[in-house]
């Protein structure tokens, strides 16, 4: 007489052996990056939230130990870990990463010299420090192409407001004695309030001592410059952005 449970237990064996050897393919490491990593890193590690992958040399991830490190301890506050991430998975996601650096980068067109005149007339020093110079209210720029595709720079500069970093947030204040402050929010708990205003001046507040606190969600102090720089402008400013950190 068949064992039919024997037989199951057989073909369920042989069933899983395709599959385990499929799991070390980059169409699979395709797969889980398409449905935990593409809401940050773009379809094809073009770059969005997060930062471009399509690149030969990645500064958090040197070899594919720190690679596989990196993606499933995740590099706070920006980028989560993935800890529910076999080790198989890790490393299908891993090889799929290093395939993109084969892939073709976005184009950087413009003048980079010319786009380094363009960002200092325009003050944007006076909010953003970029290899050691400048102030430091906006984000750092230094390391910029390391971490930013040239199509996710064209559109912070034309709506900054388009896709603000997870967590950030401009609040306004109200003091007891009626001094209204403004700033990006530093850090925030059930008690306490920090914030950074438009000087770089920081300020930490009791949430009890405050007359009133507005969170400016969707805000941005960084202004658009739509109908400000022109197309040559625009690939100037960002050839300096992308390039500057790299000199040769």
């Amino acid at each position: 007489m068949i064992d039919w449970r024997k037989v199951l237990a057989f073909t369920a064996g042989v069933l899983l052996v395709p599959a385990y050897t499929w799991a070390k393919t980059v169409d699979l490491g395709t797969s889980l990056f398409e449905r935990n990593c593409v809401v940050c890193h773009g379809i094809g590690g073009t770059g969005g939230r997060g930062p471009a992958l399509n690149r030969t040399r990645l500064v958090l991830a040197p070899d594919d130990s720190a690679l596989r490190a990196l993606i499933r301890d995740g590099h706070p506050p920006e980028m989560p870990g993935n800890q529910f991430f076999s080790e198989d998975d890790l490393e299908v996601v891993a090889r799929y990463v290093r395939s993109l650096g084969r892939t073709e980068a976005d184009e950087v067109r413009g003048d980079a010299a010319r786009g380094a005149e363009i960002f200092t007339k325009n003050g944007c020093p006076a909010c953003h420090i970029l290899a050691g110079k400048g102030a430091g209210y906006g984000p750092e720029l230094t390391d910029l192409g390391d971490r930013r595709s040239a199509r996710y720079v064209r559109q912070v500069i034309l709506k900054p407001t388009a896709d603000l970093p997870e967590g950030f947030l401009m609040v306004r204040v109200v003091t007891a004695d009626g001094q209204a402050i403004r700033g990006i929010r530093v850090n925030e708990d059930t008690y306490t309030l920090q914030l950074k205003d438009t000087t770089g001046r920081f300020y930490s507040f009791r949430k009890t001592d405050l007359r009133e606190i507005e969170k400016l969600i969707g805000e941005s102090p960084m202004p658009s410059f739509e109908g400000i720089f022109g197309a040559a402008d625009l690939d100037d400013v960002v050839a300096f952005l992308l390039s500057s950190q790299h000199p040769s």
